[in-house]
């Protein structure tokens, strides 16, 4: 559906060969056709479009008599000369179905030979003939022609043309196959046709036709068409989906009635007396839409027209156009009831970390301030960051937070599929919400169409729920090597029919070649999708944008939404470790702080860390700094606490910091009196030993199924196949005060000597060393209770000589900060115009 993107390319790389070296007798364009038609050269001709091949077919043909059903194409009549029509008329109360047997009768009651047109599928009605059916019917009546128009076929799933076997393996001579090749493929202003049938007509055709009839330019075009086998399949699919909704929404009209089709437009009838075609027509035409009034198509009238199948937008915009035609008044009622499921926006980037999952968070709290009940959806993340949903699944930490926005509970719907990277190579699959194994690159690509039929179902589940679904896309969708089997970007974009809005970090540079870039490689259906563009992350004067802005919708067509401000000290978790990694993440000038007066934390910066947002509640204090530790040197400044954080694959990074010499740097850490911490897989890497009997991540290369951990606390841990995902609401029992959290892990683990600090009926969540100095838990999300956090920080303060505090220093709102969030969008977006591309 649309211009394919390759033919620019291709006239500009073949003007010159275009202009100076013609095919006059069409060599090379008739070769490609056979091949795609299965069929001999010499039963095919090129043409001026299919209407030239129309006007030529009386004349040529020894018949006396033309046979047409009606309505049908106007040119069928127009270009038969002085040879006599007879008309079939079709019913509809049938919806135009073409009753065959009527058409025996009608061929039998007249004399001569004749000319029969078929279209296939039928313009206006958009209705196919079953080929066998046709074929029975040319054989049947050999002295008359049967003149198959399929020039809007390839709209039609499945479909294999007449030609491929009437005229080839059936041998059937009085057999014509038109085809208007311009249709399909959106390039009607070069004006290609094709017919194919017995060589006797084609060579009578020749003969007649004009000479030079078709342009150099279309036939080079032409030599191509057939091998840009995606852009058919993505097409078909496209103009599928998309018709079955369109026609769906039009039968909720009470005053309209649509007629099922099989090309790329619909039918429609006026039911009421009060409204004309006409009418409808001026109204429409001043909004900017154009129907096609079909009362010169003979068995018609005013009461009918024909729309074509657009991109999702544009369909809406119809339908709330016509809704608002007749009673604007019941224009909500009338949607409400047209909207069976939730109305989808996508939020795309050219880039990781682009802030996709942050604006999406936000742009859901916009809309559920405003009152829509609005859910999240992301169908493929890959991030270690993760959260448990109440139900005890695991889904992408950010999904979490948009939910959060939305004021609705996490659910394993809005993030079917989770990769957790667990090496260079491999990472756990999360499907579902549980584990399904770990999976190299090539494993993941065989799993994935089981993983697009979940991803699908859980969509159109959660779709069913809200009024309005924001999906989030991932990395870049213009990665060309990940496009045909993607389940995540467009081509989740287009199973939504989701309007698109893509995203880009102007903070680092090259923000509008990105956008460029991106269309530039998008097929014609996915730059129909894009709406607009958001500028991220701006910092400055941004009316500097403006000569910018304008470039980009020259080249494009598409226009900027927006330029969202860097928001500092915004307090809401990252989506992935793309910042923490290249430490951007810490952007705190405490350090210019006398550090006597501010307590310094090291976080170490293992290979495979999860869930870094733990301290995210903790970088807001205000005498508090956090480093990043990558070696055992970085440990000789003087910190006040080490924390160990999680891990996507803990024995991995236990044998890195073996290796590194973290172990004997942290016990004279230790000796030194300096707390340490260990959340999760840090927790597990600060005991004895890791066992791991059915090796869920001990490489099968070790002798043994276990791993000396660091000895720092008393307990040993054992792996099982089962993942421990659970929220959880306990007592820490140190400090008497209440955390909250959840606990995503294999291993279980068991308290030799030592004191336990959190307990749950499902076993120890939390232990430390005999002094308290060193200890651990399971529970992500410990830092957020505040109160445990002032407890925690006062131990610190008591150590460095600091006066301790008596209440929180600050209160750990990610309510606030989303509101916050909703509100920098509000000012720096045209949320009036996304609610418009929704369809709000």
């Amino acid at each position: 559906m649309g211009f394919p993107s390759w033919l620019r390319k291709e006239i500009n790389r073949n003007i010159e060969t275009l202009i100076h070296y013609p095919d006059p007798e069409q060599k090379e364009i008739r070769k490609t056709a056979a091949k795609h038609f299965s069929i001999n050269p010499e039963n095919i001709i090129y043409g001026n479009g299919a209407s030239e091949f129309i006007s030529i077919l009386p004349d040529i043909l020894d018949i006396d008599h033309i046979i047409i059903p009606a309505p049908s194409y106007s040119e069928y009549e127009k270009t038969s000369g002085k040879i006599n029509i007879s008309y079939l008329m079709m019913a509809e109360e049938t919806g135009f179905t073409l009753d065959l047997n009527e058409l025996g009768k009608k061929i039998e009651s007249s004399s001569g030979h004749k000319l029969i047109y078929l279209g296939q599928p039928n313009n206006p009605t958009g209705k196919s003939i079953p080929i066998g059916k046709i074929e029975n019917l040319a054989k049947k009546y050999k002295n008359s022609f049967f003149c198959i128009d399929e020039s809007f076929a390839d709209f039609i799933p499945g479909y294999h043309s007449i030609a491929r076997t009437a005229i080839k393996a059936l041998n059937i001579p009085n057999i014509i196959v038109i085809r208007s090749l311009t249709k399909f493929y959106g390039i009607p202003g070069l004006r290609l046709g094709i017919c194919l049938s017995h060589h006797d007509i084609i060579r009578k055709i020749r003969e007649t036709q004009v000479p030079w009839s078709v342009n150099t330019l279309a036939l080079k075009i032409g030599e191509k068409l057939f091998d840009d086998k995606q852009f058919f399949e993505n097409s078909v699919n496209t103009v599928t989906i998309l018709r079955k909704e369109l026609f769906e929404k039009l039968n909720y009209i009470p005053w309209l009635k649509p007629f099922p089709g099989e090309a790329n437009f619909l039918l429609i009838k006026i039911s009421t007396p009060e409204i004309n075609a006409e009418k409808l027509y001026s109204y429409l035409a001043q909004k900017g839409v154009i129907i096609r009034l079909c009362d010169n198509f003979t068995g018609l009238d005013n009461s009918y027209f024909r729309i074509a199948v657009r991109t999702f937008p544009e369909n809406e915009k119809l339908i709330k156009l016509l809704i608002s035609f007749s009673d604007k008044d019941s224009l909500h009622k009338v949607i409400k009831r047209i909207q069976k499921n939730a109305l989808p926006i996508m939020i795309q980037g050219t880039a990781s970390n682009a802030g996709k999952s942050i604006l999406t968070a936000g742009l859901c709290r916009v809309l559920y301030q405003d009152g829509y009940a609005v859910a999240p959806f992301k169908a493929q993340n890959m991030s270690n960051n993760s959260a448990v949903t109440l139900e005890g699944k695991e889904i992408g930490r950010a999904q979490a937070l948009q939910a959060r926005a939305c004021n609705i509970n996490s659910d394993v719907r809005m993030n079917p599929v989770l990769l957790k990277p667990s090496s260079e190579k491999g990472s756990q699959v999360i499907f579902n919400g549980l584990p399904a194994g770990n999976m190299t690159v090539q494993n993941w690509k065989e799993f994935k169409q089981t993983a697009r039929a979940v991803v699908e179902k859980n969509y159109d589940n959660l779709a069913s729920d809200y009024d309005v679904i924001m999906i989030e896309g991932a990395g870049s969708p213009g990665e060309v090597n990940l496009k045909q089997n993607d389940i995540v970007n467009m081509g989740m974009a287009k199973y939504a029919n989701a309007p698109v809005l893509i995203a880009g970090d102007i903070d680092r540079g090259g923000v509008y070649v990105s956008f460029i870039g991106t269309m530039a490689v998008f097929e014609e259906w996915e730059r129909n999708l894009v709406q607009g563009f958001i500028v991220n992350r701006f910092r400055g004067d941004a009316t500097l944008l403006s000569s910018a802005h304008d470039y980009l919708f020259e080249y494009t067509g598409k226009p900027v939404l927006g330029i969202v401000p860097f928001i500092p000290d915004l307090n809401l978790p990252e989506e992935d470790s793309v910042s923490f990694k290249d430490g951007s993440y810490f952007t705190s000038t405490k350090s210019e702080q006398n550090s006597a007066s501010v307590i310094r934390i090291g976080l170490i910066d293992l290979p495979y860390i999860s869930n870094f947002t733990d301290v995210d509640p903790l970088m807001q204090e205000p005498d508090l700094e956090i480093n990043l530790i990558k070696t055992p040197e970085d440990l000789k400044e003087n910190f006040d606490c080490i924390i160990i954080p999680g891990s996507k694959n803990t024995s991995s990074d236990l044998s890195w910091l073996a290796n590194k010499g973290f172990p004997g740097a942290l016990k004279n850490m230790k000796e030194k009196g300096v707390t340490i911490v260990g959340i999760c897989g840090g927790f597990q890497m600060l005991g004895k030993r890791i066992t791991d009997p059915g090796y869920v991540e001990l490489s099968r290369d070790f002798d043994n199924n276990y791993i000396k951990g660091m000895g720092l606390i008393d307990i040993e841990t054992t792996f099982y196949p089962e993942k421990q995902l659970e929220q959880k609401e306990l007592i820490h029992i140190p400090s008497k005060c209440k955390v909250k959290g959840y606990e995503i892990h294999h291993g279980i683990s068991q308290l030799q000597k030592g004191k336990v600090i959190i307990n749950s009926r499902g076993g120890l969540l939390g232990a430390s060393s005999l002094d308290g100095k060193v200890w651990g838990t399971y529970l992500h999300g410990i830092f957020d209770a505040d109160e445990f956090r002032q407890w925690f920080l006062n131990q610190l303060r008591q150590e460095k000589g600091l006066p301790v505090s008596n209440k929180p220093s600050l209160i750990y709102d990610i309510d606030a900060s989303l509101d916050r969030l909703a509100d920098v969008l509000r000012e720096n977006l045209d949320i009036n115009q996304i609610k418009t591309i929704i369809g709000l």
